[in-house]
C-alpha cells in the first residue's frame, strides 16, 4: 500500500471516498492515513519520500495483536478431562460444572470436551437405534 499516493490525494483535497475507490483500499485505511497525517503534519509542503513516511506510518499506526481469548471453562480443564475420561457425556459435565457455578453454556465445554463430533446448537441427540435418532428434553427447535 503506497502511502504516499493516499497523502498526494489528501493534499489535493480528495475525499476518502474517492481516494478509496481511486486506490482499491478500505475507507477506513485512508481515514488512519488521514488523520495520521493531520496530527504529524506531513500534509504541509512537499511530502518526504515513500521509504521515509512508509517507516512513519507503520511506527505510528502500528497495532498491538488482538488480546487472546481464554476459556470460561479453563479454570474447570482438571474436572473436565477426568469426567470425559470416566466417559461423561458432554452435557452431564456440563450439567456438573452448573452445579459448581459455572455461569457459561454448553458450547463452552464442548471445544474441552476432547470430541471430534461437530458441535450442534440446543442439546446432543440421543439415539434410540441404529439408523434412528430423537432429539433429547429440553432440545429447543429454531435454534441454528
Amino acid at each position: 500500500m503506497d502511502v504516499r499516493a493516499v497523502l498526494v490525494q489528501v493534499q489535493q483535497g480528495a475525499s476518502n471516498r474517492r481516494i478509496s475507490r481511486n486506490l482499491k483500499i478500505h475507507r477506513q485505511t485512508v481515514k488512519s492515513y488521514r488523520q495520521w497525517a493531520e496530527a504529524q503534519g506531513p500534509l504541509t509542503g512537499e511530502l518526504p519520500l515513500i521509504e521515509g513516511l512508509q517507516r512513519l506510518a507503520k511506527e505510528a499506526l502500528a497495532t498491538s495483536p488482538p488480546p487472546q481469548n481464554r476459556s470460561s471453562v479453563e479454570p474447570h480443564r482438571e474436572v473436565v478431562e477426568k469426567l470425559r475420561d470416566e466417559g461423561v457425556e458432554i452435557a452431564a459435565i456440563w450439567q456438573r460444572l452448573q452445579e459448581r457455578g459455572y455461569p457459561g453454556g454448553y458450547a463452552a465445554v464442548w471445544p474441552l470436551s476432547g470430541t471430534n463430533i461437530p458441535w450442534q446448537a440446543g442439546r446432543p441427540h440421543v439415539s434410540k437405534s441404529p439408523g434412528s435418532w430423537q432429539r433429547s428434553p429440553g432440545w429447543r427447535s429454531g435454534l441454528s
